[in-house]
């Protein structure tokens, strides 16, 4: 490998890696291949030199000049360097010396990411390098809180997702939902704050939920931020009533799956369930059917989710049969009712007379379909959901069981977390000992408190995992936003 070499505006103490002294000779300035991550080179070393310019602007005017923002342009830039330009015929036997300009904590976050990205040592090790070197960037304030936010665990926090219910506001009154309505919900800023600290702390993925999120007045906003942001993979829940005219809108702004909820395709049965008692119901129910038919134009797979009841058990049939005109491309997913508002915390009868087990729903396929085997999942799920196949028709639906597992939690494989849409966040939907409350904090310190959040997760010991059962007891909490067991904003 080529010696490679950090210098800042200090040309005084220029070092390698390697703490080899950089001679600077401008009589064989051909040796040399300078990557400058400022404006302009130094007075001395512009002329005749061999350079990759590469001057990093202000990504976000709201974060304008913030060490953070510096860092991971920094990164950024090194790293598209380092992948598409190491093997190329212009470095061969050439000295690489990287102008960072003002400050050696520029001159660390460089080395860091040659460490990390490149030649793959860990955050830790690539620390320890530093530390054996007594590198200056250690000694200023806040340097090494800077460098994890940016290389610590961020290869295994890309998997982690927020499940984030960004409005309270609902068209539906189901009826093992029962909504409730915030008076005052998170504004735009307040979204894309969040957004800013969890991206800095590792988050790459989002699904947004509600309520129902197409009622959020900026939600088209917040994703093509997020999208600007760097998130790479957002998903949509969403009960499909403006899809007809909102599914283009929604590619395009960066959502890259789209989930319907449906559970009956017979319009009677979709009306009683949803809570739609009047003239309407005939012509939201058509809206709904084509809508789906609509994001099959922008998207190659949507999945259907369905709640199976005992007075919607036809729903079976009458999903499998719309999803065989578009096999592989339209994914059902049956979940088990879980105990939740009306079938948990008012009428306890309910959830009995109405469960369907995930075993009478598979059944239920077999006996009309005959053998099903099962698949990979052709979308991200979570790993208690199986996929099946229907050999008949090429129809794939899933399985999610809630109560048949006992309520069973992915313990280490969970890689949610959930904000609802009064700004409180956890790292897991039923049990809120570790609720913390974004919206009155700081970048800073929403930074400090999410990752603080993540190593408590990350740190749960298996049997500290026994108490987390999937019984939706804050289902209001974490839908609405509204108080429960004493939290409110």
């Amino acid at each position: 490998m080529n010696s490679i070499y950090w210098i800042d505006s200090n040309l005084g103490g220029r070092k390698s890696i390697s703490d080899k002294s950089l001679v600077f000779d401008n009589n064989a300035i051909e040796n040399y291949v300078f990557i400058c991550l400022e404006k302009n080179l130094p007075q001395g070393i512009q002329n005749n030199v061999r350079i990759i310019h590469s001057y990093f602007p202000k990504i976000n005017p709201t974060s304008k000049g913030t060490d953070y923002f510096i860092a991971k342009n920094i990164v950024n830039l090194l790293s598209d360097i380092y992948t598409n330009y190491f093997t190329d015929s212009i470095f061969k036997n050439k000295k690489i010396v990287v102008y960072c300009g003002k400050g050696n904590d520029r001159t660390g976050i460089a080395i860091l990411t040659y460490l990390c990205l490149f030649k793959k040592y860990s955050f830790n090790e690539a620390i320890k390098i530093l530390k054996d070197k007594n590198h200056s960037a250690l000694t200023y304030p806040g340097f090494e809180s800077l460098a994890y936010n940016i290389f610590g665990n961020i290869k295994e926090r890309e998997l982690y997702k927020l499940r984030i219910s960004v409005t309270s506001k609902c068209n539906f009154n189901c009826m093992y939902c029962n909504r409730k309505q915030l008076d005052s919900e998170l504004n735009y800023k307040h979204f894309t704050d969040i957004l800013s600290a969890a991206y800095d702390c590792g988050f790459r993925k989002i699904h947004w939920t509600g309520g129902e999120p197409l009622m959020c007045d900026y939600i088209f906003d917040v994703v093509k931020f997020a999208k600007y942001y760097g998130y790479n993979f957002q998903t949509l829940t969403t009960n499909g009533t403006t899809l007809i005219n909102t599914a283009s809108k929604l590619k395009s702004s960066g959502i890259d799956r789209i989930n319907i909820s449906i559970d009956s395709f017979d319009m009677k049965t979709f009306s009683a369930l949803v809570g739609l008692h009047d003239n309407s119901n005939k012509r939201v129910f058509d809206t709904i059917l084509t809508g789906i038919k609509e994001t099959l134009n922008h998207y190659d797979i949507v999945k259907i989710n369905i709640c199976v009841l005992k007075n919607n058990i036809s729903v079976i049939k009458d999903a499998i049969e719309f999803a065989s005109n578009y096999p592989g491309r339209l994914v059902l997913k049956f979940l088990e009712l879980v105990p939740c508002q009306n079938c948990y915390e008012y009428d306890k009868s309910l959830f009995d007379e109405q469960f369907v087990s995930i075993d009478n729903i598979k059944n239920a396929i077999i006996d009309n379909y005959g053998f099903v085997e099962e698949t990979e999942s052709p979308i991200y799920s979570r790993q208690k959901c199986k996929y099946f196949k229907i050999q008949k028709n090429g129809v794939i639906f899933g399985l999610n069981p809630n109560k048949s597992i006992n309520y069973a939690c992915q313990r280490t494989n969970c890689k949610d977390f959930r904000i609802n849409p009064s700004g409180f966040m956890s790292d897991c939907s039923v049990n809120l000992e570790n609720l913390i409350y974004l919206p009155p904090l700081d970048s800073s310190s929403k930074r400090i408190y999410i990752l603080d959040l993540i190593e408590k997760k990350e740190k749960r010991k298996q049997e500290d995992w026994d108490t987390y059962l999937h019984r939706q007891k804050h289902y209001t909490f974490w839908r609405f936003g509204y108080k429960y067991d004493g939290y409110s904003k």
